[in-house]
């Protein structure tokens, strides 16, 4: 599930950006839906109603905010929430 997860977040970050236009803002800044995930080298598409809710959210102050939908055993869509920090390595490398 961890690997899963990471997959998300990297994939995230190649995918789509909502940020702002101010161009002090790093790239990265802003709040990306998570579209598709890269498994076993194979992209593979979220269609799910409760996996496209998933977002993360990369802020000025390099904190991540991570809202992941999933559905539990019950079937019911969960949101499972998570902050962390992020680091810009430079050359379009960051760490999360």
């Amino acid at each position: 599930m961890k690997k899963f997860i990471l997959l998300l977040i990297i994939i995230s970050g190649l995918i789509s950006c909502n940020s702002e236009n101010d161009i002090d803002l790093d790239p990265i800044v802003g709040s990306w839906k998570i579209k598709s995930i890269l498994y076993d080298n194979k992209e593979i598409y979220l269609t799910d109603e409760c996996n496209i809710k998933s977002s993360i959210t990369f802020l000025n102050d390099n904190s991540i905010f991570e809202s992941n939908f999933h559905k539990d055993i019950k079937g019911e869509c969960v949101n499972f929430e998570k902050k962390y920090n992020w680091i810009n390595l430079g050359k379009s490398i960051y760490q999360f």
